[in-house]
């Protein structure tokens, strides 16, 4: 009996390491692909567009883990030289949460869903989504002036009410693949750019504002990609989990 149990054990740890090792080649795999698709848009030889509906939920995983690792890595090399030449402006960050337990709620899950859906929701085009889109929009001008943001309110809504397809003299859909590259740079720099108030901006030369942000233009970068190519939700995910890793370790060895 006791042989029979070390046989299925033994089988099990053969089992889980072909797995492992099956994994680690799949995720090296990806990896080549994914860079020399970067490479790719880079060069102008490949297009930013969403994949067929035929990917399981491996090959996700490991497309994510990919995006993730790169952009810490990049953040990292990018930020050491960056905080040391504007300290004095980094130090001037500001928490979004009293608590350990408001920052993760703020920077894990209220974040990544606000600001996927006002920067990366458009960048493909479908009209009942780009409605909603500018409804919710519309509600973030009431944090300015209540009057700005019921004027953009009654707009939006009135607006999605009838066909634009119909309405439009030009179909907008062609409009939005015509001017998909300009689409996607301006939302990511304006992503970028909104983390400025994650400072103090006021104390903050002009000039420096791109330099302090860049940072967050290349995590901007990588969202869009993930979101073109596999959807909102999954950019959402790769949102989440790299706040996630940057406020743990901001829990665990604070500045």
């Amino acid at each position: 009996m006791r042989l029979k149990r070390n046989n299925q054990t033994n089988l099990n740890v053969k089992a889980l390491s072909f797995e492992g090792a099956f994994f680690y080649y799949c995720l090296m795999n990806n990896i080549t692909h994914e860079y020399h698709f970067l490479r790719g848009l880079f060069e102008g030889t490949k297009k930013l567009k969403p994949l067929k509906p035929s990917w399981n939920s491996s090959y996700l995983l490991r497309v994510l883990l990919f995006y993730l690792a790169l952009d810490l890595v990049l953040n990292l090399i990018v930020a050491i030289p960056l905080f040391a030449l504007f300290e004095e402006y980094f130090d001037t960050y500001q928490d979004i949460g009293e608590s350990t337990l408001e920052l993760l709620f703020y920077g894990v899950i209220l974040a990544p869903i606000l600001e996927e859906l006002m920067f990366r929701m458009p960048l493909k085009y479908r009209e009942s989504h780009l409605k909603v889109y500018f409804i919710v929009i519309s509600l973030f001008f009431f944090a300015a002036h209540w009057s700005i943001g019921l004027l953009a309110l009654a707009t939006s809504i009135t607006l999605a009410t009838f066909s634009w397809k119909t309405k439009f003299k030009h179909d907008l859909a062609h409009y939005h693949k015509k001017y998909s590259r300009e689409i996607f740079w301006v939302l990511t720099s304006l992503f970028a750019l909104v983390h400025i108030f994650n400072y103090t901006p006021e104390t903050i030369p002009f000039w420096v504002y791109p330099f302090m942000v860049i940072p967050q233009f290349i995590s901007g970068f990588l969202f869009g990609i993930v979101r073109i190519r596999f959807g909102l939700r999954y950019s959402m995910l790769l949102h989440a989990c790299l706040n996630l890793i940057l406020i743990s370790m901001e829990i665990i060895w604070p500045s």
